[in-house]
């Protein structure tokens, strides 16, 4: 794939601040200076960069709002993803209508969130002026723990994040019942491990108050994992997960499928 030299020079200049010689970018970009003043002169006549005797450098303004630009359409993008796995068909002419972007703009938003989703086996499909996600429930469902994973920028998310997240249900009550389970199970849960159960549960008792269940228990039970290394930890384990599933389907009043569990 070719260079797109004059965006290289752009990041390069917005990410160091101050003035810059063309032939120091020259060196950095791995081109000449004669292109570097061409690729400039693009950058200076639409009052992304200034340039003096003392070289080139960004206009502040311009990094700013090129900043405050990307953020929003990340933030879009999140909204967008969270739609695509409530909603069967969203419209172009819809949606860009709704979040005031040109049809372009959407459809450039709408190609990066399809090259996003495709590591988690989803494929965001196009029909005319219409776009769905295509895929298993439980394929949304990590792409929806990916999603929160990103906005907390964490390593693990907590119970304020998660409970913010899903106002829908009691998450301090299943995180002490999880507590208490591991207790009488005898099964030790390091933090990462206690945030990522609390979090899939969470979100799978959300989807499933919300109609989404796993339309494929044969794909769902191919994918099961078994931790443990002898038939004593798996029972534990077992009885760990029953007793934590009766327990949230108790209190928050939800049925969860074989596959499911």
């Amino acid at each position: 794939m070719r260079k797109d030299h004059k965006k290289e020079l752009w990041d390069y200049l917005q990410n160091n601040p101050g003035w810059h010689t063309s032939s120091e970018l020259a060196v950095v970009i791995g081109v000449s200076q004669r292109s570097i003043k061409r690729y400039a002169k693009d950058l200076i006549d639409t009052a992304a960069i200034f340039v003096s005797s003392e070289g080139y450098k960004a206009n502040q303004k311009k990094v700013n709002s090129t900043t405050k630009r990307n953020s929003d359409y990340e933030s879009i993008k999140r909204v967008l993803i969270n739609e695509f796995t409530q909603q069967k068909k969203l419209n172009l002419y819809d949606l860009a209508d709704q979040f005031y972007l040109s049809e372009s703009t959407v459809l450039k938003l709408l190609r990066e969130i399809q090259l996003y989703v495709k590591p988690f086996d989803l494929d965001l499909k196009q029909t005319g002026d219409s776009w769905s996600l295509l895929g298993s429930e439980m394929d949304k469902r990590k792409l929806i723990s990916d999603i929160l994973y990103r906005e907390s920028k964490q390593t693990f998310i907590g119970n304020d994040t998660i409970q913010d997240s899903f106002p829908d249900i009691n998450v301090i009550q299943i995180s002490e019942a999880i507590k208490k389970l591991t207790m009488v199970e005898n099964i030790y849960l390091n933090t990462f491990d206690f945030n990522n159960i609390l979090l899939h549960i969470a979100i799978a008792t959300h989807r499933i108050k919300n109609g989404y269940q796993s339309q494929n228990p044969e794909k769902d039970k191919n994918e099961k994992i078994v931790i443990g290394n002898n038939d004593e930890e798996r029972n534990q384990e077992q009885n760990f997960g029953n007793k934590l599933i009766d327990f949230v389907e108790q209190t928050e009043n939800i049925h969860f499928s074989d596959s499911e569990r």
